[in-house]
């Protein structure tokens, strides 16, 4: 999916997020855009007509509402193209040559200081760069905060900051309307930054690189082009560094350059007479520091430019819809779960009328209208053996129901845990298994402390199973809770294909 497809979507995501009511945006809008997009793709797809894909529908149907929305609001227009636009490289590329290029790393007097050359700092400066890259993974990993964060960051605090400029100044709306144009904004350019942010932080990483290339390059035609009309001598001097010494930190750095150039590195003699005030002719000095710019400098950054804009691209255009958040399930379920049968299993406890709504509401969101959700009568303590009465050419999901008042016991509650694992995992049409902890019932019974030290000893049991529970209270709000059940559904690989 390309980039302007997905900020559409992403901009009906967050405006239909932030007006769920339909005060500004309406239900009738948003509903009648979704026979247009399954007919639509039904015509593009006259081929395959019973084929239904997820991200086509959505696609289609952002695509009607954001024109609606754009028609009405032009400051999402704004928003959006934004998010597209990209800083031209030629010009930063030039302005680099240009600032390299009226950087003089020799001065007016046309005296090199070959241990306080400009040009010696800049190799420095690039091989830390380059040490840095190296480690940042580690560094990344360990501190779980990426460097380049600032950019996206730093977009998404422009954008908004021109959007809402933009909403202020030029959009004659009530108060109300204000803030939900405000709100919706302040939504797109968030999930824009998650869902897209790698690849605007490899953007900019990109842009970096070109920029140290093309400073390095000016400094190096401006050095030339100088060369030709004034004489710079070299010559250094230092408090500390005795002759073998400078000898050895200049050799290491422009070995490689001399050896390129197929000079031989002057000796220690050589550079003892070079020790203020001698001094010769420094051609071959410039010649040797322009091939390790180039080699230290101008070609690594180029390299690194080139793979940071490839892989950038490559993410722009392999983008995903994240069709697991609660927004896309709730939006896909009347499309989804034909054929599919859940089983409800509440072992050794009692649902309620309010749980029992909200848990069937949370299975039909994630496993669609279309399935068959059964919520069976409490199964009695120590019948560990219940067998799935379903045919074994229909998908099955199962949720089993612990209560966190009862203590957990392996040759009870485990050996019926392992029995429906055991089930679902060979079933042959494919099968999931969530396990639901009921904690709001016991917390109107004791406090939180006590209700914390059941949810460990939950957790620890279950970790033998290698299952992680959802522990339901009513407070859970409806996303989270659907959030959370699609990121704890076992086997893992469930989680993938709902």
């Amino acid at each position: 999916m390309n980039p302007d497809n997905f900020s559409k979507i992403v901009l009906v995501w967050s405006c239909e997020e932030e007006d769920p009511a339909g005060y500004f945006f309406s239900l009738h809008n948003r509903q009648r855009g979704e026979p247009l997009a399954r007919e639509s793709q039904m015509s593009d797809q006259s081929d395959s007509p019973l084929h239904f894909s997820e991200e086509w529908f959505v696609r289609e149907r952002a695509e009607r509402l954001t024109a609606k929305l754009e028609h009405r609001y032009s400051v999402f227009h704004v928003a959006r193209r934004l998010t597209q636009r990209q800083i031209p490289l030629l010009l930063i590329v030039a302005l680099a040559l240009l600032g390299g290029f009226f950087t003089d790393p020799i001065g007016p007097e046309g005296h090199i200081n070959l241990l306080h050359f400009p040009l010696l700092a800049l190799v420095c400066w690039n091989m830390v760069t380059y040490l840095w890259m190296g480690m940042r993974r580690v560094v990344v990993s360990a501190s779980k905060n990426d460097p380049n964060e600032w950019i996206s960051n730093w977009l998404t605090k422009v954008g908004l900051g021109i959007s809402q400029f933009n909403v202020r100044f030029f959009q004659r709306k009530s108060p109300e309307e204000k803030q939900w144009i405000i709100a919706s904004l302040t939504r797109f350019f968030r999930l824009w930054s998650s869902l897209v942010g790698q690849a605007v932080r490899l953007q900019g990483r990109s842009i970096l690189h070109w920029g140290a290339a093309g400073l390095a390059a000016g400094v190096i035609i401006g050095m030339y082009l100088r060369g030709f009309a004034f004489e710079y001598r070299a010559s250094w001097q230092s408090t500390f560094l005795e002759t073998e010494q400078v000898h050895d930190v200049l050799a290491i750095i422009l070995f490689p350059a001399s050896m390129m150039l197929g000079v031989d590195f002057p000796s220690v003699q050589a550079m003892a007479a070079l020790k203020a005030p001698g001094s010769e002719n420094a051609a071959k000095w410039i010649h040797l520091w322009a091939v390790t710019c180039l080699l230290i400098i101008v070609v690594p950054r180029i390299g690194l430019a080139l793979y940071a804009r490839r892989k950038a691209s490559k993410q722009l255009d392999e983008l995903k819809l994240p069709l697991d958040e609660p927004y896309f399930q709730r939006l896909l379920a009347p499309y989804r779960g034909d054929g599919l049968w859940v089983e409800v299993l509440p072992y050794q406890c009692e649902l309620d009328h309010s749980t029992a709504t909200r848990l069937e509401e949370c299975c039909l969101h994630m496993f669609g209208n279309g399935s068959s959700v059964q919520i069976r009568s409490s199964i009695a303590y120590g019948e560990d053996q219940r067998r799935m009465d379903v045919p074994h050419h229909i998908p099955l999901r199962v949720l089993v129901i612990f209560d966190v008042a009862t203590t957990p016991e392996q040759e009870v509650h485990g050996e019926f845990l392992k029995n429906i694992q055991s089930q679902v995992g060979d079933w042959p049409a494919g099968g999931s298994l969530l396990l639901v902890i009921l904690a709001g019932a016991y917390l109107k019974r004791t406090d939180q402390q006590r209700l914390e030290q059941r949810t460990q000893s939950w957790q620890r049991f279950t970790k033998g199973y290698e299952i992680e529970p959802l522990f339901f209270s009513p407070t859970i709000e409806n996303d989270e809770l659907l959030k959370q059940a699609t990121g704890k559904l076992w086997p893992t690989h469930a989680q993938e294909v709902l």
